[in-house]
């Protein structure tokens, strides 16, 4: 992306979570064409609390870039990058989730079996494969599409 095509760049919410996260947005044009919009943030996404401060020193490196002066050059070359209408939906539906927890419940079962934590002769023992079910619907639960 050339510098000379961004109009804005902006600190602002990122996607839903238990915790607030913050994204770098940057709006850019390509000559004769409207305006697009793509986001940034950090890698460390799912570390909270170094995801605002990476993300506030991602935005103060963008507008570095931004502001850096250039000499003489020959007019931009246009950016390739996809356009796609609108922001992702980043919400995700109950069967999903519910199909995720089943599969992880089945997993954490089966590792359960095979390092010898779950005793089947007395009673069946669940414990690893609830907390499977427990983990994914809390990570899913920010994300979850309302009902509509």
């Amino acid at each position: 992306l050339d510098r000379r095509l961004v109009h804005r760049v902006w600190l602002g919410d990122g996607p839903r979570h238990w915790t607030p996260r913050k994204v770098v947005y940057i709006e850019y044009a390509n000559p004769g064409e409207d305006p697009a919009v793509f986001s940034l943030q950090s890698f460390e996404a799912h570390f909270w609390p170094r995801t605002t401060s990476a993300a506030r020193a991602l935005y103060r490196q963008i507008e570095a870039w931004r502001a850096a002066q250039e000499s003489a050059l020959p007019p931009p070359l246009p950016c390739e990058a996809p356009r796609s209408g609108g922001d992702p939906d980043p919400s995700v539906a109950l069967p999903l989730v519910l199909k995720s927890a089943a599969i992880n419940a089945g997993a954490g079962y089966m590792l359960a079996e095979i390092f010898g934590s779950s005793d089947i002769s007395s009673v069946w023992d669940f414990s690893a494969p609830l907390v499977c079910v427990c983990v994914t619907l809390f990570a899913a639960w920010p994300r979850l599409r309302p009902r509509g």
